[in-house]
C-alpha cells in the first residue's frame, strides 16, 4: 500500500518537511478526548452553579419571609400597646379573633397570647425548625422591644433581630 505524503510550505514559500498521514493517525481520536474533558468540565461547572443558585436562593427566601415576620409582630406589639407583657409570655390558642365574621371579647392579654400563638404557627409553617423569642424592657420611660427568629438551614442555626422602639 502506498503512503500519502503532502508537501509542507516553508515562510519562503519552498517546500518544506514531508509530513506523511500515517504519522497523523490517532490525532483526530485525542483531540476529540481532549474536547469532551472540556466540555463536561464545563457542564459540570454550569451544574454546580445552577445548585449554588438554588441554595442561595433559598436562603434568601428564609430571610425575606422571616423579615416579614418581624415586621409583621412589630405591628401587632403597636397596635397593642395595652397587652405588651403577654406578648412575652407563653402563645394560647383561646379563640380571641375573628372567625365568620363574629367577634369574642378578649382582654388586651389575651388577644396579644392569640396573637403571639398566630404569629408563632405562621413562623413554624414559613421557617424550618423555627423558634422566637420576644424580649421587652423599658429605659426611662421609653418601652423597647426585641424580637428574634431563628430556624435551621443548611446544617447551621440562622438569626435575623428586630428591635424597636414602643
Amino acid at each position: 500500500m502506498p503512503r500519502l505524503t503532502r508537501l509542507g510550505q516553508g515562510p519562503d514559500h519552498r517546500p518544506g518537511p514531508v509530513v506523511t498521514l500515517a504519522a497523523s493517525h490517532g490525532v483526530a481520536l485525542v483531540e476529540a478526548l481532549v474536547a469532551a474533558v472540556v466540555l463536561a468540565t464545563g457542564v459540570l461547572g454550569a451544574v454546580m452553579l445552577g445548585l449554588s443558585s438554588a441554595k442561595t436562593f433559598r436562603m434568601l427566601t428564609y430571610e425575606a419571609r422571616a423579615t416579614e415576620l418581624l415586621s409583621d409582630m412589630a405591628e401587632r406589639l403597636r397596635s397593642n400597646p395595652d397587652g405588651l407583657d403577654a406578648y412575652a409570655g407563653p402563645a394560647e390558642d383561646n379563640g380571641c379573633r375573628e372567625i365568620d365574621g363574629s367577634l369574642r371579647f378578649c382582654t388586651h392579654a389575651q388577644f396579644a397570647s392569640q396573637e403571639l400563638f398566630d404569629w408563632q404557627r405562621l413562623i413554624n409553617g414559613a421557617l424550618p425548625s423555627a423558634a422566637s423569642d420576644i424580649r421587652l424592657a423599658a429605659d426611662q420611660g421609653i418601652s423597647r422591644a426585641t424580637i428574634s427568629v431563628s430556624w435551621q438551614a443548611d446544617g447551621r442555626r440562622r438569626l435575623d433581630t428586630l428591635e424597636i422602639r414602643l
